[in-house]
C-alpha cells in the first residue's frame, strides 16, 4: 500500500505541467465604501507581460509606475474614486495590424505615455450580513481611444458608419469592464 502511494506521488510530480498563474491576487473592487468623510490613498506599480492592444496593433511588456488612487467618502453608501498613474512604458515585442496602427508614429521597440485618469462613483446597494454578501455598483469614465481627438458620434441610421472598425467592440468591452462593475464580497461579516 505504501509503495503504491509513493509511485502515485512520483508519477504526479513527473507528469505535472508547469502552472501559469498571475503573481498577485485579482484586482477586485470591495463593495463596501470607505465611509463618510474618509479619504483613502492607494499606490503601487504594475508589470504586465505579453499585453495586446488590438486597436493599435501593439503587443509587448508594460510597466506602469506609479499607479495612484484617491477615494473620497461621500456618505455612508457612496464614494468618489480618482485613479490613474504617472508613467507607462511599453516594450514592444510585436507590431500587429490594427485599425489605429497608422497612428503609432514612434520608432524603436518602446514607447511611453501617461496613464489615463479614471473618475468613478461607487455605491453600496446591499450591506454585508450573515448569509448574504455585500453588493455594490461602480460607474466610471471611459478614456478616449485617441489622445486629443474627439470620438465621432455615429449617425442614428448607420450605427457603425463612423469611427475605427473596432471602436464599437472596444467601447462595448470598456463599458462592460469599467462603466458598471457589480461588486460582491463573500467574506464573513466582521
Amino acid at each position: 500500500m505504501r509503495q503504491r502511494v509513493w509511485v502515485m506521488v512520483i508519477a504526479a510530480i513527473a507528469f505535472a505541467a508547469p502552472a501559469i498563474a498571475q503573481q498577485r491576487p485579482l484586482v477586485t473592487e470591495d463593495p463596501e465604501t470607505i465611509g463618510s468623510g474618509n479619504i483613502l490613498i492607494e499606490g503601487g506599480f504594475d508589470e504586465w507581460r505579453d499585453v495586446t492592444y488590438p486597436a493599435s496593433g501593439l503587443e509587448g511588456n508594460l510597466i506602469r509606475f506609479p499607479t495612484l488612487g484617491v477615494s473620497f467618502g461621500l456618505g455612508s453608501i457612496a464614494e468618489l474614486q480618482i485613479d490613474g498613474g504617472l508613467y507607462n512604458h511599453l516594450h514592444v515585442t510585436h507590431r500587429l495590424g490594427g485599425p489605429l496602427a497608422s497612428e503609432m508614429n514612434f520608432t524603436g521597440d518602446s514607447t511611453h505615455d501617461v496613464e489615463d485618469i479614471v473618475v468613478a462613483t461607487k455605491i453600496r446597494v446591499l450591506s454585508e450580513e450573515a448569509g448574504r454578501p455585500a453588493v455594490g455598483i461602480r460607474f466610471a469614465t471611459m478614456p478616449s481611444l485617441l489622445k486629443r481627438k474627439l470620438m465621432p458620434v455615429p449617425d442614428p441610421t448607420h450605427p457603425s458608419a463612423t469611427g475605427p472598425p473596432a471602436a464599437d467592440s472596444s467601447a462595448a468591452s470598456r463599458c462592460s469592464a469599467r462603466t458598471c462593475i457589480p461588486s460582491i464580497s463573500f467574506r464573513k461579516p466582521s
